[in-house]
């Protein structure tokens, strides 16, 4: 039965309704609990069917992801999945809470020893570097800090910190 404003008025000091901020704010706190539940995937040792389990990573995604780990020697960071082709940021913040990176299984690549075709495979060195990273061990001797890349003239400062952790002397 409704109330007519005369009534609504002399009644109103006494209802408590719950604000909308209330109600978002216990809806936050449900979700925050779903996402601690949530699984939680090592990106380099993590198969293509298991980050499957990730919603919104279907099998194309995952193939991607796992080929583009592959390239890379391993992901130091799990922002990098934000490279593979499909992950859109909205995508990413979805599901970054489940992910994480252990550093110790990246594949190296020995800068004294690889020839520039394994340089050249590598997703954030171009031809021209990787031949210019080897002329230039070829020119001048091995390579006594990993650093010492950048003076092949090619190699930027931003450059060498991506690339620095997929490094090795020997």
């Amino acid at each position: 039965r409704a109330i007519n404003d005369d009534q609504f008025s002399s009644l109103e000091a006494y209802i408590q309704l719950p604000s909308v901020n209330e109600k978002d704010d216990s809806k936050a706190k449900e979700e925050q609990k779903d996402k601690t539940k949530l699984p939680l995937f090592e990106l380099n040792q993590s198969t293509a069917a298991d980050l499957r389990k990730i919603r919104g990573i279907g099998p194309v995604l995952s193939g991607r992801i796992v080929e583009y780990r592959k390239l890379l020697g391993g992901f130091i960071v799990a922002e990098q999945v934000m490279e593979v082709y499909g992950i859109e940021d909205s995508l990413f913040n979805a599901i970054d809470k489940q992910l994480f990176v252990d550093k110790s299984i990246i594949s190296k690549i020995n800068i004294n020893k690889a020839p520039a075709e394994r340089f050249s495979k590598h997703p954030y060195i171009n031809r021209n570097i990787a031949n210019a990273i080897v002329n230039y061990r070829d020119q001048h001797g091995s390579y006594i800090a990993l650093e010492d890349i950048k003076n092949t003239d090619v190699v930027s400062d931003e450059l060498l910190e991506k690339i620095l952790p997929y490094l090795a002397l020997d």
